[in-house]
């Protein structure tokens, strides 16, 4: 399995793209939901 993606990452450089996936993005929202902490510094990156 290694080998493929390292063959792959050769030819195509990048293998997921730069972007993050809309899955990453309504896992943020449920992160930020269920974990808020004004205390947290990173509360402020919101």
């Amino acid at each position: 399995m290694k080998e493929y993606w390292n063959k792959r990452f050769m030819s195509e450089g990048l293998i997921w793209g730069e972007q993050p996936s809309e899955t990453a993005y309504h896992a943020k929202e449920l992160f930020l939901k269920h974990h808020q902490d004004s205390s947290s510094p990173r509360s402020r990156l919101r």
